[in-house]
């Protein structure tokens, strides 16, 4: 299992692997895409996903997820949309 170092005075994060160790800028690919690794297993375990509603309605998607799904349906225009496995209808 990773093990994810972030210092925020620096602006380095550091993924330690078993024996290997790699240092990277918070702002390079590689920093964001560990730090946001953490953040979706931070997510996945607070249960985050299920703190918002749209409408009153529980939506069990984060707010970013919400508006690249707008963006997608807005610059393809589909003719229909289906959607499966919702769990509140």
């Amino acid at each position: 299992m990773q093990k994810i170092t972030v210092d925020m005075r620096s602006g380095q994060v550091t993924v330690e692997d078993g024996d290997r160790s790699a240092t990277h800028s918070l702002g390079s690919a590689e920093g964001f895409d560990a730090v946001s690794q953490a953040w979706l297993r931070a997510a996945w375990d607070a249960k985050y996903m299920y703190s918002f509603t749209w409408f009153g309605r529980p939506i069990i998607q984060v707010p970013e997820d919400m508006i690249r799904i707008q963006e997608l349906v807005y610059e393809v225009q589909p003719d229909v949309i289906l959607e499966t496995g919702v769990a509140h209808g």
